[in-house]
């Protein structure tokens, strides 16, 4: 049987300074410096993302659409579905419809919320490393249930 959860595990770290060190319209970069529980401190960097969206459109209950682009990062083309930031002040479903349109030609005849992701804000935690095309720290699944081509 596991040790139950050491308290100091749980214990909050406290942020002792806190710098910017990049923006753009994408993502902003700070620098904080945190104390442990223990006491000691640590360089943390934490990327901050505005929220987005992901929709997987469904033609049929067999088909989805994906969209093919160069990612600059990973230095390869890859499918994906559709995915991007929200707007300041723009909904989830109204993010949805316009990612669908922009990036795959489509408008949704429905859709489905799947999933909401909360993942932490920086690149250190683990929950970051989720699998996803989602650099944010608010993410939402969708899925569209019919076709409704908009080009």
């Amino acid at each position: 049987m596991p040790d139950p959860p050491n308290d100091r595990a749980r214990a909050a770290w406290r942020t002792l300074t806190s710098r910017p060190v990049y923006a753009n319209p994408w993502i902003r970069v700070r620098e904080d410096v945190a104390e442990l529980p223990d006491g000691r401190t640590t360089l943390y960097g934490v990327v901050e993302c505005p929220p987005c969206i992901g929709v997987l459109p469904f033609l049929d209950t067999r088909t989805v659409v994906l969209v093919g682009q160069y990612r600059y990062v990973a230095r390869a083309f890859a499918w994906e579905m559709p995915t991007g930031a929200m707007r300041p002040g723009e909904s989830e479903e109204a993010a949805v419809q316009r990612e669908l349109g922009e990036e795959a030609g489509y408008a949704a005849a429905r859709l489905v919320k799947l999933a909401s992701i909360a993942t932490s804000k920086s690149v250190m935690d683990e929950t970051a490393h989720l699998y996803l095309r989602f650099p944010s720290t608010r993410c939402c699944a969708w899925s569209s249930a019919r076709r409704s081509p908009t080009r």
